[in-house]
């Protein structure tokens, strides 16, 4: 078995990703977990800007760190098998796209006062597993917007994927849609619409996942960040 060297968390913050990935491979080579732990922990801490920023493009601001922080941990608890940086980044991205699809999935979304508990249209949440598609989300969520008027559309930009309040919704679609709106958009409206464009997109996901059939997700400070690196994949 080839010699293997230990290095602490300063010693790999101040290696290039490339030579982390090799000191990664390197200790499961020699059977040294823990070390193969601690260098995916850096390499994934590294990362964390790419994984805030390709979460805050799919769900609203105010849990784009929690989620952010979700998928960093499954990250770092899953195996690797990447020999590149290009097959790190993809798996990385699609950890995070899963953990973005298990949000729209389950309940969180009922967290969100954006429907009237009392409209028929309300989405009924049903078990999924944690394992979830890679399939595209912003596909999804473009998908779930077809056939919608202008009006509607704007709607559900605003209230959802902005996560504004319903009454901003109004506000800014009335103002948008000056005279041409009769009746003008009211609350109401505006908890039925994101509250039916929700169910059809937890309908889209559910399909994904039964044409796919699901697959797996494959403490240190940390001063390497990769600010806007657009060379990583984003979801």
């Amino acid at each position: 078995m080839p010699r293997f060297d230990r290095l602490n968390d300063a010693q790999l913050n101040a290696l290039p990703d490339e030579e982390i990935l090799t000191y990664i491979n390197a200790a499961r080579t020699a059977g040294d977990a823990d070390a193969a732990t601690t260098g995916l922990q850096v390499l994934v801490y590294g990362y964390m800007d790419n994984i805030r920023m390709w979460v805050g493009r799919k769900v609203p601001r105010r849990d784009v760190d929690d989620l952010a922080h979700v998928a960093m941990l499954s990250a770092i608890t899953s195996t690797l098998d990447g020999r590149s940086i290009g097959e790190f980044r993809s798996w990385l991205s699609t950890i995070v796209k899963r953990k973005v699809a298990d949000y729209w999935r389950k309940g969180r979304l009922e967290e969100e006062p954006l429907f009237d508990e009392g409209d028929e249209h309300a989405p009924t949440i049903v078990g999924v597993e944690d394992d979830m598609s890679s399939m595209d989300l912003g596909a999804a969520i473009e998908e779930a917007m077809e056939g919608l008027s202008d009006v509607h559309r704007r709607v559900v930009e605003i209230a959802i994927l902005e996560d504004q309040p319903a009454r901003v919704a109004v506000d800014t679609v009335n103002a948008e849609f000056d005279g041409r709106l009769d009746p003008p958009m009211a609350e109401n409206n505006v908890y039925k619409i994101a509250s039916r464009y929700r169910t059809r997109l937890r309908g889209i996901l559910a399909d994904a996942e039964r044409n796919d059939g699901g697959a797996g997700d494959g403490g240190t400070d940390d001063a390497r960040h990769h600010d806007g690196d657009t060379s990583a994949e984003a979801p």
